[in-house]
């Protein structure tokens, strides 16, 4: 099982890996946050073996009640990486839907080279 440190640096590399070369201060902010969504996401999949496609949907229709059920899950889980995913990603939850939407389509970046039938990148 990956930490969240682990998985956080992954979804920067994926998301960074599918920007234009020109990044500006507001673009880091979002893969910073956008990171920690899909590394939130990425462990609670991996506590309640949840798949790609399970990741994949819930950061494409990101909004605050489907992000609560993930802050709730990874909170009540007993694991304090899971506990510490859960906190960052409910600041994120609790933000401006306008926020969470920018946030969620920044980490959408990370599957642009995912295959249509939903299976991981190649």
């Amino acid at each position: 099982m990956s930490t969240f440190g682990e998985l956080f640096e992954q979804a920067e590399q994926d998301i960074r890996a599918n920007l234009r070369s020109s990044v500006s201060d507001v673009t880091n902010y979002y893969v910073t946050q956008g990171s920690v969504l899909l590394a939130s996401v990425r462990l609670w999949a991996q506590l309640y073996e949840k798949t790609d496609a399970d990741v994949r949907a819930k950061i494409e229709h990101a909004d605050r009640s489907s992000l609560q059920k993930v802050v709730g899950d990874l909170t009540e889980s007993g694991d304090s990486e899971a506990v510490m995913a859960g906190q960052l990603l409910q600041a994120i939850a609790n933000r401006p839907q306008p926020f969470v939407f920018e946030t969620a389509h920044c980490a959408s970046r990370a599957f642009v080279h995912w295959k249509s039938d939903g299976r991981s990148p190649t």
